[in-house]
């Protein structure tokens, strides 16, 4: 998936999904459907890997439990992201277990309206878009690594939540951000165009206070010219 190619990436797993009408509990069903999702042209990056990758989850027992006992992670969700990091033999900050964790977490929130309880350092996955705004924002320089981008952002969700209750994680610092950062992209950085789209989205969309929305929007793109230049 190049960047910008989210809306088609998601679109195309919605489409997969809904030909295999209803899985449910259905283990070997919710198998075939992954597959059939990552044989897609819009899965094409690394396909042999992601598909080793998904047969040694199901081989780990991680997907039968997580079906089996799903309201035991709804109200564990970090043992959830502990067992999947095991089961993928990777370490809990890897992009591909934070990702899925923020997929599980947004999930959650559209059944049921709250946000799962993960631990606040949640590490972000590190994207196009996410290095783009910490760029654009000035909080790293642009040849910071992941580590550093993490460390940047955790810093200032200390200083967020000094201010508001009840306290949030990471992963909602990430969901604007990431947002934020595919306006500046599909609005080829230009400062205006994206400081009209950021206004619509703080103001009109979302609802918060316009005179903090516009202080935000502007140290979001202080730096928003340095990414004209990059060679994507």
């Amino acid at each position: 998936m190049g960047p910008g190619g989210a809306d088609r990436y998601w679109s195309e797993l919605v489409n997969v999904y809904f030909s295999y009408k209803r899985i449910g509990n259905d283990e070997d069903k919710l198998y075939r459907f992954m597959v059939s999702f990552l044989e897609r042209p819009v899965s094409a990056r690394s396909r042999n890997n992601k598909i080793k990758r998904l047969r040694r989850l199901f081989d780990s027992g991680f997907i039968s439990r997580m079906l089996k006992n799903y309201d035991h992670y709804i109200d564990n969700p970090f043992s959830a992201w502990l067992e999947l990091a095991k089961a993928l033999n990777n370490p809990l900050k890897n992009k591909t277990v934070v990702f899925s964790m923020k997929v599980f977490d947004l999930i959650h929130f559209m059944l049921k309206g709250k946000y799962l309880d993960f631990p606040l350092d949640i590490p972000i996955p590190v994207d196009f878009h996410i290095r783009n705004v910490s760029i654009s924002s000035g909080i790293i320089d642009e040849n910071a690594n992941d580590e550093e981008v993490r460390r940047a952002w955790m810093n200032i969700l200390r200083e967020v939540n000094k201010r508001i209750s009840p306290k949030i994680n990471l992963l909602r610092i990430d969901s604007v951000v990431w947002q934020v950062g595919k306006i500046m992209y599909e609005n080829n950085f230009d400062r205006n165009r994206v400081r009209k789209k950021l206004v619509k989205l703080f103001v009109y969309e979302i609802g918060a206070d316009e005179k903090t929305s516009l202080n935000l929007i502007d140290n979001l793109t202080l730096n928003i010219d340095r990414l004209k230049h990059k060679p994507w």
